[in-house]
């Protein structure tokens, strides 16, 4: 993380399985993407003020499974509801979330658009049996796109 701050790239941690996190990290930290039952732990951890805790729930990326997923963009609190599919196997979900968000970052979509694809590469992740082939290549996520615009 120091390494990343020094040279000015983001970082997303996804703090699973919880455990207790140093205050240290977390301040470092560009994105934090817990699910919504790791949050409730992971902030029962953190030793704070009221401040520092808004601070990290600004980081916070959470992800609710079939409820969507969770952020604060500029104070606002902001609700991105799941693609309901199916779900056959939700092992690898997480990865394949967090995974799509990096590459949206990396293709300069903000923090909503990002949550947005990655929402979309969740869902159909869920929708395979198995974590490594649940994970959907970019023409499945495009094609993905393309039939529920149209419907």
């Amino acid at each position: 993380m120091k390494h990343s701050k020094k040279h000015g790239i983001r970082t997303i941690l996804n703090p699973a399985p919880i455990q207790t996190l140093p205050k240290e990290l977390l301040e470092m930290v560009d994105y934090l993407t817990p699910n919504e039952h790791e949050q409730a732990l992971l902030f029962d951890s953190i030793d704070g003020t009221k401040q520092e805790l808004e601070m990290f729930k600004e980081k916070c990326i959470v992800t609710k499974g079939s409820k969507g997923v969770m952020i604060y963009k500029n104070g606002e609190k902001i609700e991105i509801p799941s693609i309901q599919v199916e779900a056959v196997d939700t092992t690898g979900a997480g990865d394949s979330f967090n995974g799509a968000l990096a590459t949206a970052f990396c293709d300069g979509l903000d923090i909503e658009e990002a949550c947005r694809f990655a929402n979309v590469v969740g869902s159909i992740s869920v929708a395979k049996l198995g974590a490594q082939t649940g994970m959907p290549t970019k023409k499945e996520v495009e094609e993905f796109l393309q039939v529920h615009k149209s419907s």
